[in-house]
């Protein structure tokens, strides 16, 4: 089980299926991984992060790791589907 997968199952974590208020107004920067890789950092507002997501989100799947007051870990899914662990 890797590190995602950990996190993922975790007891702590939080699902939000409701609502985008979950991406905090304030990120301001964030770092794309995909398969492990490190690829592109982001310097965003919030509005823009969810263009970003959107327009990204034809890579397929892939992980988010946003530098804010504590680690959130975002999975994308192709098909529209966000998933928020806290």
């Amino acid at each position: 089980m890797n590190y995602y997968q950990t996190l993922s199952t975790s007891k702590d974590s939080k699902f939000d299926r409701t609502s985008n208020k979950s991406i905090h107004k304030d990120i301001r920067n964030f770092v794309l991984c995909i398969q492990g890789k490190f690829v592109a950092s982001y310097n965003l507002t919030s509005q823009n992060l969810l263009l970003k997501i959107v327009a990204i989100g034809q890579l397929g799947k892939f992980t988010l790791h946003f530098l804010i007051y504590k680690l959130v870990i975002v999975k994308l899914f192709q098909k529209g589907r966000l998933h928020l662990f806290y």
